[in-house]
């Protein structure tokens, strides 16, 4: 509303149709993007900002939250962490990957190194189901899965 047609169709439009696998048009602003919402209300709440300049209700916002943050730091035993960093894994992204492999065990179930190069959908020669041939790189050549 505030930003305009070219933000919305070229920013917002593709991102919550990518998050939300929906139409913006129809989904609800305090629903799907509560955080903006919220910026969005506090710039029409600012008296002298007649237009509702987005960029006045994030300041304000961000004011906000340094006085809220200063009066209830967070307890000195967490780990230390940036404000607006989403964090990971100590060890890195691979962390996650690694726990499930190590539970599941590598070899028939979990494969490692093997790189989709090709999906194909196939045609059943005797009339069934039509299935999937994926063509993966892995490091002992190319290997064919059907399903």
């Amino acid at each position: 509303r505030i930003l305009g047609e070219e933000v919305f169709l070229r920013c917002i439009d593709p991102f919550v149709s990518g998050v939300y696998a929906g139409n913006p048009a129809t989904l609800s602003m305090k629903a799907a993007l509560p955080k903006i919402a919220r910026i969005e209300d506090i710039s029409y709440s600012i008296g002298w900002n007649k237009f509702g300049a987005i960029f006045y209700g994030g300041l304000k916002r961000q004011v906000q939250l340094t006085k809220e943050r200063k009066a209830d730091p967070p307890a000195p035993e967490w780990p230390e962490f940036e404000y607006g960093n989403p964090g990971s894994f100590r060890e890195g992204l691979s962390t996650l990957p690694k726990a499930i492999a190590a539970e599941l065990g590598v070899g028939e179930r979990i494969k490692l190194e093997w790189k989709a190069a090709k999906i194909e959908k196939k045609a059943s020669k005797d009339g069934a189901a039509d299935y999937y041939e994926t063509t993966f790189e892995t490091p002992d050549g190319p290997q064919i899965v059907q399903s």
